[in-house]
């Protein structure tokens, strides 16, 4: 029989954070298609009820930069099994960010606390920003479950290549990166930053070098074939933006980085990951300066670089919308890793006492200024999914009686058509998928 001593019962304050927003998704998620969910996977759901879905209809790049293979196989199972609910897709979406944060708790468990003190407080933490509303737009819309997948088996990867390699865990750290990368583009910086893990772990044990090779192997025949038949979307501006405005590109990446504590607001936001930023450059100074280097602390600096090189990348692709466009609520689930990297670390000094006392204090005062912030943001994400709802809910309307130029019908599909639209509606009211499922068969 498991026992909870009173010190551990702490760990389930977490829950009300996921209970309140499973309440808040199962509410506020309106049964239909969302932009990318038309052109990317209505096209696939179609082939495959006709029997005609092959690997390369699963692999295409559809109508963004990234190559969604293992989410869809997830939606088409959940389609087949729904009728194409997409509540069944947030609550997936949901499963997966609740898997990440009990990664998050069994790593930090493994940090060696001081004697009799559990990391109640910092695994709290943790799950006030993984449920976080600054989120909105993930929590509502299926398509994002390709962001959670990709975050689940990143953390994967890390989590096993941050240890001393053996064959086992490399080619299972390799299999994660696999689902990772076509997951979403993101995964893609994973291969760098597995890298560099290996090569601090041959810098300490030298019989580690043939699995770093083997990883540079995988990571070239990952990487090649990702690009393989790939174009650039069209409708993104040109990648040399970046280097032509360097200025704005930097407040794009800060923008990225500080929005998960400072939604909406673009200048807090690059005042926020300025800082933010700065304090992971000196946490990660002093943890590489330590002999070994503590797997706990490996595997955090692997998740705050993961953050700053997803910054870096959506920067270049897309800073030619402007650097406010680093604040889209979407980008917080990958932004928010930065800010678990400096808790971690900034409870691990609080923890241990070996700083001078002004440096804890000022710590302490930093991270609770930054609350303040947080809560704004919530309370703004909240606002904005209740807006969104009614406007899905204005727009099933409006679809359903065919209507699809209205006011609320026209912010669900992305720019097209209406015949093109029509062709969509046509084989989700023919399949009885979405918001048709109830409707009556044609003649």
């Amino acid at each position: 029989m498991i026992s909870i001593t009173p010190k551990r019962r702490g760990y389930f304050f977490a829950i009300w954070p996921f209970g309140v927003l499973t309440w808040l998704v199962l509410s506020n998620t309106v049964d239909v298609p969302y932009l990318d969910q038309w052109e990317s996977f209505v096209p696939v759901i179609e082939r495959y009820y006709s029997s005609q879905l092959t690997l390369h209809d699963l692999w295409s790049q559809g109508n963004g930069e990234a190559r969604v293979f293992f989410p869809r196989l997830v939606m088409i199972a959940l389609a087949g099994l729904t009728n194409w609910n997409i509540i069944a897709e947030t609550c997936v979406n949901l499963i997966l960010m609740l898997l990440c944060l009990l990664f998050l708790l069994k790593e930090i468990r493994g940090a060696s606390p001081p004697p009799g003190r559990e990391p109640i407080v910092l695994f709290n933490g943790f799950a006030l920003l993984l449920f976080s509303l600054t989120q909105w737009e993930n929590w509502t819309w299926g398509w994002q479950m390709t962001t959670s997948m990709n975050l689940l088996a990143g953390m994967a990867a890390l989590s096993l290549l941050s240890r001393t390699p053996r064959p086992s865990s490399v080619m299972t750290a390799v299999a994660a990166g696999v689902v990772a990368t076509y997951s979403f583009a993101a995964g893609l910086s994973l291969w760098i930053i597995g890298a560099i893990l290996l090569i601090i772990a041959v810098r300490e044990t030298p019989r580690a070098r043939p699995f770093l090779g083997f990883w540079l192997v995988m990571s070239a025949m990952v990487i090649s074939t990702y690009f393989l038949e790939y174009h650039k979307v069209e409708k993104h501006p040109s990648l040399l933006v970046a280097i032509h405005h360097p200025i704005v590109f930097l407040q794009y990446v800060l923008i990225f980085l500080g929005s998960p504590m400072a939604y909406p607001h673009p200048i807090l936001s690059l005042v926020v990951g300025a800082f933010g930023a700065g304090l992971f450059l000196w946490f990660m100074r002093s943890a590489l300066a330590e002999r070994p280097i503590q797997v706990s602390s490996r595997f955090f600096l692997s998740l705050g670089l993961y953050a700053i090189m997803n910054a870096v990348v959506a920067g270049i692709g897309r800073v030619g919308f402007g650097a406010n466009q680093a604040c889209s609520s979407r980008y917080i689930v990958f932004g928010q890793l930065l800010w678990v990297a400096n808790f971690y670390f900034v409870w691990r000094i609080l923890q241990g006492g070996a700083h001078p006392r002004f440096q804890r204090m000022g710590l302490k005062f930093l991270c609770l200024a930054l609350v303040p912030l947080f809560i704004a943001g919530n309370h703004t994400g909240y606002l904005l999914m209740k807006y969104r709802t009614r406007l899905l809910q204005a727009a099933v309307l409006e679809i359903r009686s065919g209507k699809l130029d209205g006011p609320a019908s026209s912010q669900v599909f992305p720019p097209t058509n209406v015949r093109t639209a029509r062709e969509w509606i046509g084989v989700l009211r023919h399949r009885h998928l979405s918001l048709f499922w109830d409707a009556p068969n044609q003649p």
